[in-house]
């Protein structure tokens, strides 16, 4: 019989059939390759009807719902921030001398009073040695003025003396006084010295940087080491002139450190009455209401910062918007299908999206699940979703 290559998917020619039909091992092979082949067509093809069978009978969509708020709000101002630490010193020196020891190096950790530096003291000890000879010669000079003084007035009652002899031997015995004055005030600048050789700390710290070595000279009011308190920190942020006006003391805000999204609360503690004249800005300082270790002096840090009177405002979660281009649309819940609407967004707040048009307050917006949702279709709410405060 001749096979009709115009009709059959499989044609081969006439020559190969008769090898294969007249080589029985190459005939069982190909039996074999065709047996699986139609196996394997057969599962192909059950699994096609297994798939749309399912598919006619898969449930709708598990979704989450969460209702449009309608709640005052406090307009804010997003700025950037600096942490820094109220207690930061460049600790000097009160004495002038040759540097005898350092204490401290970057990074150690001081308690108040503890020795950050030592002054050389055989210095200072010889200096006051030789300001005691000094006192105790001045004191002999005035001595030697008193007696004087009291033979020059004698001498006075019998006209012997001149007036102007006893008026220069009053004024040397003065001469005298102010001299031995003068060097008792030289030695207690010396035992003033000897008392504060030692340059400790004011307060406990970290010593940030050592600014002096062993050997350096070191004159009075000479910076030795900058030290700072980690743990009292606060927060600085600028704001502009104009939005200043609003905060008082006592008034608390949010705040985010770069990076993190856990909130921190500040309190305003102060807002300096004065304008910069490059940035119009004024600087507002906020004590940390809620400490947190992370937080070291540096840090940059986001603070949301009350600008205006609470307002009416209508509130979406953001996961519920879905951009489509510049038309951000949102999936209500209308019974067991949702619904397509478009929205006009207004300003962001926290987690939600300002509502300008397209909702109404008390309205279930699908928040997870939305992803791949079509218009009217039908969809399952999830039973164990979060309630929304």
């Amino acid at each position: 019989m001749t096979m009709r290559t115009d009709i059959h998917p499989f044609y081969l020619p006439s020559k190969w059939i008769d090898t294969v039909l007249h080589n029985p091992p190459l005939l069982h092979r190909g039996l074999r390759l065709c047996v699986f082949f139609l196996l394997c067509l057969s599962m192909v093809h059950s699994d096609v009807l297994e798939a749309k069978e399912k598919g006619d009978k898969r449930p709708p969509p598990l979704v989450t719902v969460t209702p449009v708020l309608q709640q005052a709000v406090i307009p804010t101002l997003n700025v950037v921030g600096q942490v820094h630490s109220r207690l930061r010193a460049t600790v000097a020196t009160q004495v002038a001398g040759l540097v005898a020891r350092v204490s401290v190096e970057p990074g150690d950790r001081v308690n108040a009073g503890s020795t950050l530096i030592e002054i050389d003291q055989d210095s200072i000890d010889h200096t006051l040695a030789i300001l005691k000879a000094e006192l105790a010669e001045s004191r002999a000079r005035l001595d030697k003025a008193q007696k004087d003084l009291a033979r020059d007035r004698k001498l006075a009652v019998s006209h012997s003396v001149s007036k102007r002899q006893l008026t220069e031997s009053e004024a040397a015995l003065a001469i005298q006084h102010a001299e031995v004055a003068q060097v008792k005030a030289r030695i207690n600048q010396s035992h003033f010295n000897r008392d504060n050789h030692t340059v400790i700390a004011p307060f406990d710290g970290v010593v940030i940087e050592r600014l002096t070595a062993p050997g350096a000279w070191l004159d009075r009011g000479d910076p030795v080491v900058i030290l700072m308190n980690p743990t009292a920190l606060e927060v600085t942020t600028p704001i502009p002139a104009h939005y200043a006006q609003w905060l008082k003391e006592g008034v608390t805000a949010e705040a985010t450190l770069q990076g993190d999204q856990s909130t921190l609360l500040l309190t305003s503690r102060a807002v300096l009455p004065d304008v910069d004249l490059n940035s119009r800005n004024r600087q507002v300082f906020w004590t940390i209401n809620t400490p947190d270790q992370r937080l070291i002096a540096g840090n940059e840090i986001r603070v949301n910062v009350p600008i205006s009177d609470p307002e009416p405002a209508l509130l979406v979660d953001k996961d519920a918007v879905l951009m489509s281009g510049n038309n951000p649309r949102v999936f209500v819940l209308e019974g067991d299908s949702v619904t397509m609407k478009p929205v006009t967004l207004g300003k962001a707040y926290k987690t939600w999206f300002r509502i300008q048009s397209g909702l109404e307050p008390g309205m279930q917006v699908v928040i997870k699940g939305n992803e791949r949702l079509l218009p009217n279709q039908k969809v399952r709410i999830d039973a164990n979703q979060e309630s929304t405060p």
